[in-house]
């Protein structure tokens, strides 16, 4: 299997799991201290991996700006996701709504400032997106 079908599944995978876990948190907890909970868990998970599976790529520590907009964009999605289950939103839906909408801002972003082709198929897709979103954000 390649790499780009590999890598897809994983985070297919992820999404579905992370949805999941989301619907699932206790409502009597604060978000910010699950968030913070599942935060310490993540990072010394990641840490171990650095230190017990050989990359290709030193560890450093340096913290690139990119990392900090990383962890913002972190937390607003955690918070984000979760305040909405909480609030009501269906599994069904709410990942759906979020990707769909967060697809539309991305495209035009990935053509104006990483020089990404649009094709006329993409438009088309766009199209039915915007569509989709409108008929299942009703719901």
């Amino acid at each position: 299997m390649s790499d780009l079908a590999s890598s897809m599944i994983l985070a297919v995978l992820g999404i579905v799991f992370y949805h999941l876990a989301q619907k699932l948190q206790p409502s009597d907890l604060s978000m910010f201290w699950l968030l913070a909970i599942a935060y310490l868990v993540a990072g010394i998970v990641c840490i171990l991996i650095c230190l017990f599976i050989p990359s290709m790529h030193p560890v450093t520590f340096t913290i690139p700006p990119a990392s900090l907009l990383l962890a913002l964009a972190m937390i607003t999605i955690e918070f984000g996701y979760l305040w909405a289950y909480r609030v009501g939103w269906k599994i069904s839906l709410a990942g759906l709504v979020g990707t769909t909408a967060a697809t539309m801002i991305l495209l035009p972003i990935g053509i104006a400032i990483f020089r990404e082709k649009f094709a006329a198929s993409n438009f088309i897709g766009l199209l039915l997106c915007t569509i989709g979103l409108l008929l299942t954000a009703k719901h």
